[in-house]
């Protein structure tokens, strides 16, 4: 893809797309390091081939057909608050589908639709004393992709049967991403916490899960302050950080 158009105050307004480039995350990091960019640069390529997700995860995405982009924030941000990243990412993302698509969220932040994953989300936090000052926010979103190695996984066009404009996709995302980045700053954080439970995967349902002790029933019920995830057991409440816990069923 190449540049496009956005209505937005900061995000996207500044971008870098790369024809091919192996991660546009690291991409993101690197230029954090050698010569910071604008707040709120969009970093695109249309080929990702050293991609990674949650628990270094690699990403499979097939070239021209997806959308997998890097967005660089200067938050300056609670370290006690960095949960609210993947909130505010994740439902950036689930704004922008249609209600048809029936997307939940699953915790942290991945975006599944019928049980299968469409969308992930890799956020990396630069931090100094107690705050976040940079933050690297990184998504996949299968989009045109119709054939995978996974049988989990799922894309737009496979959910609609019909191809999916990237561009007003991503323009969509973007313009999502600052509403709620914008809400964060004020100090929203009930009405993106309400949201956010509102589309959670497997809220107040009773399934298997899988931690260092073993397999297990629960249910979720939510997640603390910290933005740990909360699931009822028959034994007790237990409550778990990001890598924590698997989800089984």
């Amino acid at each position: 893809m190449d540049r496009f158009a956005i209505n937005t105050q900061f995000i996207g307004q500044h971008q870098l797309c790369y024809p091919v480039c192996q991660s546009t995350n690291a991409e993101a990091m690197r230029l954090l390091h050698d010569d910071p960019p604008p707040n709120g640069t969009v970093i695109l390529t249309d080929h990702q081939t050293a991609g990674r997700g949650q628990r270094e995860n690699r990403w499979e995405s097939e070239s021209g057909k997806n959308l997998t982009f890097s967005v660089v924030i200067y938050p300056e941000l609670a370290v006690m608050r960095q949960f609210y990243l993947n909130i505010v990412t994740s439902l950036a993302v689930a704004d922008t589908l249609l209600p048809v698509d029936n997307i939940k969220i699953k915790w942290p932040n991945d975006i599944v639709s019928a049980n299968r994953k469409l969308c992930g989300i890799l956020i990396q936090n630069n931090l100094r004393i107690n705050k976040i000052q940079t933050s690297v926010i990184g998504i996949g979103i299968n989009v045109n992709q119709t054939a995978f190695s996974y049988t989990n996984v799922t894309s737009l066009a496979i959910m609609r049967s019909k191809a999916v404009n990237r561009e007003e996709m991503l323009s969509g995302i973007l313009e999502n991403l600052e509403r709620r980045y914008l809400q964060l700053k004020q100090e929203e954080l009930k009405v993106l916490e309400a949201d956010y439970l509102q589309r959670m995967y497997w809220l107040n349902e009773v399934h298997r899960f899988a931690d260092r002790s073993g397999e297990f029933q629960g249910e979720i019920t939510g997640m603390d302050e910290d933005g740990q995830l909360i699931i009822q057991t028959a034994q007790s409440l237990q409550k778990y950080g990001i890598k924590e816990v698997k989800y089984l069923d």
